[in-house]
């Protein structure tokens, strides 16, 4: 149980950078900022990459029926918008996703397409895919009402095809780019099957089941506690916490 309390004293430190607005270290975002996608992509001048109007239009219509089926639980959306030749483990990621909604708070979530718009799709890859393919950066914006107090902004790279040629974009995978070191973000509850304890100042999530999640989130609120009695500067006063089952998750 050692981690788990190294877990509260996380919080403590995640909670202070909330009060000051200071993170301890760059975000994943910021790392992907500095990456050449030019040489991501083979070489290529970024310029020659950009998705035409028609193109990424249809793209943002695949990603607003992708964060409608997110925010509405619905799986059978979700499912009509992946690949039938996606690998199982993908698809079954993506409507754990959609599935999450009914064991998490309300909240929002939106996926919209990276600025600029860029097709980063490997030579190899589209070598490999015998119909029209690309790789896009996504944006995803999720937040939990009441509980965060701003969007959680990550970056995920889904790579989709048109397999009738028309137009219709779905999704087939998100590790394209994975041999070129460029690996999105996920979700704990798009990982795993999970389960949620809100009180008034901590939600917990995490796939330890109920009474280690409400044990937690007594633990933060103590925590929570005893950092008001130091700091004495507004701050928003909750927290999201993650409960893994163990360093692994």
């Amino acid at each position: 149980m050692r981690w788990r309390r190294l877990l509260v004293t996380l919080v403590v430190a995640a909670v202070l950078t909330a009060a000051t607005g200071q993170p301890a270290s760059p975000t994943p975002r910021a790392v992907a900022d500095g990456i050449d996608t030019g040489a991501a992509v083979g070489g290529t001048a970024v310029t020659d990459n950009v998705l035409d109007g028609e193109t990424a239009a249809a793209v943002r219509r695949l990603l607003a029926a992708r964060s409608a089926a997110v925010v509405d639980g619905d799986t059978e959306a979700m499912a009509a918008l992946i690949a039938a030749d996606a690998p199982e483990d993908f698809r079954l990621r993506q409507l754990r996703l959609a599935a999450a909604t009914a064991a998490l708070p309300p909240g929002t979530y939106v996926e919209e397409l990276a600025e600029p718009v860029l097709d980063l799709t490997p030579p190899s890859v589209r070598a490999a895919i015998p119909m029209p393919v690309m790789v896009v950066e996504v944006v995803r914006r999720q937040r939990f009402e009441g509980y965060d107090p701003s969007e959680n902004v990550t970056s995920t790279y889904l790579t989709l095809v048109d397999p009738d040629g028309e137009g219709d974009w779905v999704v087939r995978d998100d590790t394209a780019l994975r041999s070129v070191g460029v690996v999105g973000e996920r979700y704990l509850w798009e990982l795993f099957d999970v389960g949620s304890v809100a009180t008034d100042r901590v939600l917990v999530i995490g796939t330890t089941g109920e009474p280690e999640l409400r044990r937690l989130a007594g633990e933060v609120e103590q925590a929570i506690d005893r950092f008001d009695e130091v700091w004495t500067r507004p701050w928003w006063g909750r927290i999201v916490v993650l409960s893994p089952t163990d360093v692994a998750e």
